[in-house]
């Protein structure tokens, strides 16, 4: 997945830090290790190539983008290790705001086009989505404050069997279309996630 990641490590750091609740001693555990399948093997049912290593990513380095980042679903389990009452207020954000935060450290990550998290910033949340059926498999549109309506890159790729990085490299370096593109947080069954939009009008 390249839509959305929970920053691990920024969650332990919030939660007091303690050695013993380290991401990777969580993800060790054996319990973790039948999530981890679980959640995998229901994933490949949507998507058959897809691996449980793409579940959790590590990034090595002092800067601000280095740590664990893990599945949504997952960093909703490691808030349950961390502490009941972080867990309940981790879900509450998702249902207010679609976007975890803590003070100035975000929660959930976008992965760049280089693979690496980044940050994100007052990216604006959908009050709903929709699925419409023009050709093909559906198109998600999603819907902001003012009934402004915004329709996702990767779904009209899909459809028409275009590759969708290379289309939205190709936007980006449309002067006709570089200023379009948005980035909104649509809030999904597995959590929100942040989706390359273009004006529907």
């Amino acid at each position: 997945m390249n839509d959305g990641m929970v920053n691990m490590t920024n969650m332990w750091r919030a939660c007091g830090g303690e050695s013993r609740n380290r991401p990777k001693n969580w993800l060790a555990n054996a319990d973790t290790k039948r999530l981890v399948d679980t959640l995998g093997e229901k994933l490949r049912g949507q998507n058959p190539a897809f691996g449980n290593s793409a579940l959790v990513k590590i990034y090595r380095g002092g800067n601000q983008r280095g740590g664990t980042y893990a599945h949504g679903d997952l960093g909703i389990a490691y808030a349950m290790y961390l502490s009941p009452d972080f867990h309940l207020w981790c879900i509450q954000k998702i249902r207010e705001t679609g976007l975890v935060q803590i003070s100035d450290s975000k929660l959930l990550v976008k992965l760049g086009e280089d693979g690496l998290p980044v940050e994100q910033t007052n990216f604006p949340a959908a009050i709903r989505h929709e699925e419409v059926m023009v050709f093909g498999p559906p198109i998600l549109v999603a819907v902001l404050e003012g009934e402004e309506k915004y329709v996702s890159i990767r779904h009209i790729c899909e459809a028409i069997g275009i590759n969708t990085q290379m289309q939205q490299k190709r936007l980006k370096k449309d002067e006709s279309f570089s200023h379009l593109l948005i980035d909104i947080n649509v809030q999904h069954t597995s959590g929100a996630k942040a989706t390359i939009m273009l004006p529907l009008d």
